[in-house]
């Protein structure tokens, strides 16, 4: 009876093993397709044969897109599909266009004139910082009203999708940029800053905060046009490296800016180690700048990607934790 008792036991103990075995393999093999994926060697984009390998796979590009946008359009049905929702697919994109282009200048204006009062009445930080917000929320919001406006129309193929929400992207990672270093590294000095540093060097982080926002949109939209089937591999190379160099101009900036705050031996307890934890992100930062253009002009395209992209989103995430600080 005992030995009846514990024969479900032995059985599921056995079935775990064997769970376990095969889980370990599956996590094997992908480490191993990692690996391979990450150290994988594209053609150098310094080769000028792959600069009109790319030219040609743009026209290709460009060339499909408008096939396929013309196929659909003269196609009855679609167009008749269209016609009947114009006066909806209108307003939303209108909508949306308007709170990408003014929905930003508008909140501006807003924090603006909260930040003039809450330097009187601190209570208004926390009001001033959620009306902020707002000039990244209203721009998403019509991202996605001109994407659905888009899909109603039901003209624009995969491709062109992708490519129009790679562009939307673009915009709104810039939006974002321009938010964090007005956040991080304001101009005027009438507000309060997150790091202790001289005009120049806020002047000149403020500036790298929007290369580096602007350059992770750009490789976003490249990265689209690389996977399209037009493209040939040498063309990713000569798309991308110059982003690379771009963003990679950006993070040095930043990190030079960083590196000339107040030595940590003049300070004392939290603000000291605040202080020496940051000038060790900015050497790490100029490291990375330095390795990953140098990875991408040799070929090692996802290897400079797997470097430099999380770097960039990492500092994104830091920047947005710092400027909660004084809220």
């Amino acid at each position: 009876q005992l030995s009846e008792a514990e024969a479900p036991r032995v059985q599921a103990s056995e079935a775990f093993n064997r769970a376990d075995g095969l889980v370990g393999e599956i996590d094997e093999i992908l480490r191993d397709r990692q690996a391979e994926e990450l150290l994988e060697l594209d053609p150098t984009p310094l080769n000028p044969v792959n600069w009109a390998t790319a030219l040609t796979s743009l026209r290709d590009v460009l060339s499909s897109l408008t096939v396929d946008l013309r196929d659909r359009v003269i196609d009855p049905e679609a167009r008749r599909t269209a016609l009947e929702r114009l006066g909806g697919i209108l307003l939303i994109a209108v909508v949306g266009l308007f709170l990408i282009v003014r929905g930003r200048a508008a909140m501006r204006a807003w924090v603006d004139r909260l930040g003039r009062r809450h330097s009187i009445r601190p209570g208004l930080r926390s009001l001033a910082y959620l009306v902020s917000l707002g000039q990244l929320v209203l721009p998403f919001a019509g991202a996605v009203l001109v994407l659905v406006a888009l899909a109603r129309t039901e003209l624009a193929g995969p491709d062109l999708t992708a490519l129009v929400s790679a562009i939307l992207g673009l915009v709104l990672s810039i939006y974002a940029a321009v938010w964090l270093a007005g956040r991080l590294f304001p101009l005027d000095d009438g507000h309060e800053v997150a790091f202790d540093l001289d005009e120049t060097a806020r002047q000149g982080a403020h500036r790298a905060v929007i290369t580096i926002g602007t350059f992770m949109g750009l490789v976003a939209v490249a990265q689209t046009l690389a996977g399209f089937d037009e493209v040939s591999p040498p063309a990713r190379g000569v798309f991308l490296l110059p982003l690379y160099l771009g963003l990679s101009f950006g993070l040095w900036r930043l990190a030079r800016a960083l590196l000339t705050i107040e030595s940590p031996e003049e300070e004392e307890g939290a603000s000291g180690f605040s202080v020496r934890a940051t000038r060790f992100l900015a050497r790490a930062v100029i490291l990375v700048a330095a390795i990953g253009p140098l990875l991408a002009a040799i070929g090692y395209l996802n290897a400079a990607e797997a470097l430099m992209l999380p770097t960039a989103h990492t500092l994104g995430v830091l920047a947005v934790l710092v400027s909660l600080q004084p809220v």
